[in-house]
């Protein structure tokens, strides 16, 4: 079962950060400030928007933000902060932004049973970061979509010139497709991602920058970030690139609650782009879909299983996964 969690926000839409004579409001900038937890998994996020920068067509993203992960066999700890402006071409659907990330990486309390070269990714390490990204999305919800689709292209570099401890770049193609039948009683969902991070000078990408799959956000009927290759003791390093698809279509059962038949379909390689048969994995399962009027992100309940393992490190049976809302 994946690790439950819970969300407390606090919001407004109407802030102006030049007017504390009225209460900072009136300005028609957004604030967010979210708290995020659980037993494995915790969150600290602060985020402001100017949705029109200098009264120009060009949004202005800020956020700052402390997260820590307790994984199966180390803990990450990020702190840091990110700034973007994004643009819209064409027409309102799509849009480029540029963005910036300053972070420190923390991973401690790694698994003595890890290979020597695992664990000497212990440590502190900084990440900064440029990034592109493209987007097209007509999807008419980020977090039950029915109709449109969305692609978006990513493309980031961290150079030890600007400050990073590893140099390092990254690429992601991403693609979802939701279609609506019989009067949005039956609801299909097509996806597929591709990624790509690596080192300069033939150095892999440091570990908290890799690829892992698995779990009710990814490869379901895989226990989280499992899916993986493995490094000389038999447990999960992460990988240079990863594909992922996933197919479900959800059906109504009663008022609130839809169920799914998923398949899912992916790996991970420790090399670019290198994928063979023995790689991948396939899941599939049915699930139920709750929307509670007072929770804005359906609840996601699936029960999955490995009908093709390739994972030496994964038993084949059936799995349970709890997630939130649109996470493809």
């Amino acid at each position: 079962m994946d690790s439950l969690f819970g969300v407390i926000e606090a919001s407004s839409r109407n802030f102006d950060i030049t007017n504390p004579s009225n209460y900072f409001r009136g300005g028609g900038q957004r604030v967010r400030l979210q708290a995020a937890f659980g037993i494995e998994r915790a969150a600290l996020n602060l985020d402001f928007t100017e949705p029109w920068l200098f009264d120009l067509p060009l949004r202005l993203d800020v956020s700052a933000y402390m997260r820590q992960s307790i994984y199966e066999y180390w803990t990450e700890d990020r702190f840091g902060g990110r700034i973007g402006l994004t643009r819209k071409f064409f027409d309102d659907f799509t849009s480029a932004t540029i963005g910036y990330k300053i972070e420190q990486v923390n991973v401690r309390k790694m698994d003595h049973d890890l290979s020597q070269s695992t664990r000497d990714q212990a440590g502190r390490q900084w990440v900064s970061q440029f990034s592109l990204v493209l987007d097209r999305n007509t999807l008419d919800s980020m977090t039950a979509p029915t109709e449109g689709y969305q692609v978006n292209l990513l493309g980031a570099i961290s150079p030890k010139i600007l400050g990073s401890t590893e140099d390092f770049y990254r690429g992601e193609l991403k693609a979802f497709y939701a279609k609506s039948f019989l009067e949005k009683a039956l609801i299909w969902n097509l996806g597929g991602r591709i990624g790509l991070v690596d080192g300069f000078n033939s150095k892999p990408a440091p570990i908290f920058e890799r690829y892992f799959l698995g779990g009710g956000d990814s490869l379901r009927g895989f226990p989280f970030r499992d899916v993986s290759p493995l490094d000389s003791s038999g447990h999960p390093e992460g990988g240079q690139s990863m594909v992922l698809f996933t197919t479900e279509m959800s059906h109504p059962i009663w008022d609130f609650i839809r169920g799914a038949i998923f398949v899912d379909a992916g790996g991970v390689s420790a090399s670019e782009l290198g994928f063979g048969f023995s790689e991948f994995n396939v899941g599939a399962g049915y699930g139920l879909r709750i929307k509670i009027p007072q929770v804005p992100v359906p609840i996601k309940l699936d029960l999955a299983y490995p009908v093709l393992n390739n994972q030496d490190n994964v038993k084949s049976r059936l799995r349970f996964h709890f997630n939130m809302g649109f996470s493809f």
